[in-house]
């Protein structure tokens, strides 16, 4: 089983997968009005208990590593580093201990615009601007290229540019052809478009076996 944790914005966004590409068995997405390390552990407890899981059943962990909040990240990569050695100590090396592995807000959200069922898209879109709020009139963005005459996907090119901090005017005027996502509008649906092959090797937070 998967766990996948965000904590890259106020909203706190938990679900359990049952494969990387297979179907979500749950989620929740909530702002509860705290911090998440009030609320991350709880929740993933009360998630499991609802769908007679334990946390041993627990395989692989995906945790969004940015951008976003700086404090927020910080508890839900904790939390999924504390929760891969807990499994490997309680159940005292009889169970593979999960790997963790970190995945971009961004590029979930990129995925969730090009794969969902919704025609997102226009004829005039070249681009996916994929981005979340950072306050003051700015934003986290990255551009996202759209190849034209591609299937799902195929559609984005990933890698199109780094990860940004930009006044949201400003990347508005540099590029009138795009298809602007707002992180808050999907950020209930991402993880049914979550792709194995956003999970690079240079991603790897933690890999279970390295641990003594």
């Amino acid at each position: 089983m998967v766990l996948c944790i965000d904590t890259s914005t106020n909203i706190l966004d938990i679900a359990i997968k049952d494969e990387i590409e297979g179907s979500v068995i749950d989620s929740l997405t909530a702002d509860y009005g705290k911090t998440h390390s009030e609320v991350l552990m709880p929740k993933i407890d009360e998630m499991l208990a609802n769908n007679n899981l334990k946390i041993a059943d627990v395989t692989l962990i995906i945790v969004t590593i940015g951008p976003g909040s700086y404090t927020g990240l910080r508890i839900g990569m904790a939390t999924a580093q504390g929760l891969a050695r807990g499994i490997k100590s309680a159940a005292c090396n009889s169970v593979t201990q999960p790997n963790i592995h970190g995945v971009s807000s961004l590029t979930l959200l990129a995925r969730c615009v090009a794969e969902s069922p919704q025609k997102w898209l226009g004829a005039k879109n070249t681009e996916i601007i994929p981005y979340i709020d950072a306050r003051n009139g700015a934003v986290f963005a990255s551009v996202c290229t759209v190849a034209p005459n591609s299937n799902l996907s195929d559609k984005i090119d990933f890698t199109s540019s780094p990860a940004i901090r930009i006044d949201f005017e400003e990347l508005k005027n540099a590029h009138p052809n795009a298809y602007f996502a707002d992180y808050s509008k999907f950020i209930n649906t991402k993880w049914n478009y979550l792709n194995k092959n956003d999970l690079t090797d240079t991603q790897i937070i933690y890999a279970g076996k390295q641990w003594g």
